[in-house]
This record gives C-alpha cells, sequence and structure tokens, in this order.
C-alpha cells in the first residue's frame, strides 16, 4: 500500500537522485525503479539483488540470477511478489513502474508526478522519457 504522503516521499527522492551519478548497483535503472517503489511504499523490491554487483556484467548476471533473464523478467518478478499488477496499454498513471525503450535497449523507471514523462536514471541523476517510450507498466500498490 502506498504511502498516504507517497507524492511527497516520491518527489524529495527524485530531488535526491538528481546529483547522483549514474554507478552500477548503486545508483541504475533497476535500483532507481526500486528505490522509487521503496519510498512510495516502504517495500524494497531489490532485496534480492541489492549490494550484489558493481558493474555491468555483474548487473546481468545478479538480474538473470534473480529473475532468470533481463529488465523485463526482473520487473514482472519483482511486481509479482510485491503484488503490482499489470496496467493495460497506456493506462499508466503516476508513480507506475515502467519497463521502457531507450534508444533499443530496456530501461525501468517511474512515472512522474504529473503522469506525462518517465523518470529513469541517467548518467548525471535522473532524466525524463517521453511517456510514449513505456513498453509495460505496473501499478504500484
Amino acid at each position: 500500500m502506498r504511502y498516504s504522503d507517497w507524492q511527497s516521499r516520491l518527489a524529495d527522492h527524485f530531488s535526491a537522485a538528481k546529483e547522483k551519478p549514474f554507478t552500477w548497483g548503486m545508483h541504475d535503472c533497476a535500483l532507481f525503479a526500486c528505490d522509487s517503489i521503496l519510498a512510495i511504499t516502504g517495500k524494497d523490491g531489490a532485496a534480492a539483488f541489492r549490494g550484489r554487483y558493481d558493474d555491468k556484467v555483474g548487473a546481468y548476471r545478479a538480474l538473470r540470477d534473480f529473475a532468470g533473464g533481463g529488465l523485463e523478467a526482473t520487473a514482472e518478478k519483482i511486481c509479482a511478489e510485491l503484488g503490482f499488477i499489470e496496467n493495460m496499454r497506456n493506462f499508466h498513471q503516476r508513480g507506475d513502474v515502467a519497463l521502457c525503450d531507450q534508444g533499443g535497449e530496456d530501461t525501468l523507471g517511474i512515472i512522474d508526478l504529473t503522469g506525462r514523462y518517465v523518470i529513469i536514471a541517467a548518467e548525471q541523476g535522473i532524466m525524463q522519457q517521453s511517456i510514449d517510450c513505456v513498453k509495460r507498466s505496473w501499478r504500484v500498490e
């Protein structure tokens, strides 16, 4: 269940992430999405792989060990374990987890507080992507 003040918690999380450089195992797309879920609900979807990698190869290995595949399988497993139901296409809402296509590669992010963008981990902090990049999304509750 979302905290009653989830919007301000998520806004604070976004503000804190603005200055974090992209770092595998600290501030990458999977952990950013899971940290956003943590801010909204207090549930840690990354507990099984947090702290288990520090580079790209290690990240792929940790996610494969966790979910049997890449980011899509990881998102499916995290959301299933936390009881988040997949949204119908184009029915994403503020604070939902989103699997996006970013230049031909998958990335995980969170629908922003306006509902018009996806916030994802970037080289320096976070960035907005058009909501059009969303391939799948899950309702964070």
